[in-house]
């Protein structure tokens, strides 16, 4: 079992202690200090998952840490992350978006043979 590793929601790179580095907004989401950066508006932060305005006065470094996603992110065996900072692993992606396709089609498939045999059996 392979674990995910946790990325910013904005850019999909890997989170790290560094200029990647997970910070909470006042609502509670977590972005990276990079993107966070770019979000900044004058000493406010408008949260792009819930639109929350969020009070920045000392800047984004001045903003609380998520030690909870970087504890994650320290215990992630090194092997699981990509090798390029932000590369998905495609084939992964792939296989999960085809089983995901399969189980849908399968609930599809089953829910029309039973309709079919009830509308038969009528």
């Amino acid at each position: 079992m392979t674990s995910k590793i946790p990325e910013c929601s904005i850019c999909f790179e890997h989170y790290n202690d560094q200029s990647k580095c997970p910070r909470l907004l006042s609502c509670g989401h977590s972005f990276c200090s990079s993107c966070l950066e770019r979000l900044l508006h004058g000493n406010t932060i408008d949260c792009p998952t819930c639109r929350n305005l969020g009070a920045v006065p000392t800047g984004v470094e001045g903003l609380l840490k998520n030690f909870a996603l970087l504890d994650i992110v320290n215990d992630t065996p090194k092997e699981n992350v990509g090798s390029n900072t932000g590369s998905h692993d495609c084939e992964a992606v792939v296989r999960s978006t085809l089983q995901i396709f399969a189980a849908l089609t399968a609930k599809k498939t089953c829910a029309k043979l039973q309709l079919s045999s009830i509308i038969a059996t009528r």
